[in-house]
């Protein structure tokens, strides 16, 4: 094992820790929609130094916008400070699960 295979390791352990923290923080924190398996819906993709959480929220007449961006910039200082990185959201409003159009494909 040279250091190349090692740092390689080291940063794909590093990589898929920061996911699974992004997503569980996220999908405690915001009411996610969930597909009929149960799993939310979140995708992390990394620019450069960036990491983006993107994802659906299922809209209903019970949430408060004020709540929801209090909840998006907290979440995103929070996981900033925590994985010492920039962190930006991209969540979208659904009215149903059958309005994605993956479903259909």
């Amino acid at each position: 094992m040279n250091a190349t295979t090692a740092l390689a390791n080291t940063s794909s352990r590093l990589y898929a820790c920061t996911s699974q923290i992004s997503q569980r923080y996220i999908a405690t924190t915001i009411p996610l929609c969930k597909n009929r398996a149960g799993k939310h819906r979140l995708v992390i993709k990394r620019r450069g130094n960036v990491v983006y959480v993107t994802g659906f929220l299922q809209h209903s007449k019970r949430l408060d916008i004020r709540r929801i961006y209090w909840m998006f910039g907290f979440a995103e200082e929070f996981l900033s400070l925590l994985l010492k990185q920039p962190v930006k959201l991209e969540l979208q409003f659904v009215t149903d699960e059958k309005v994605l159009a993956y479903n259909y494909i």
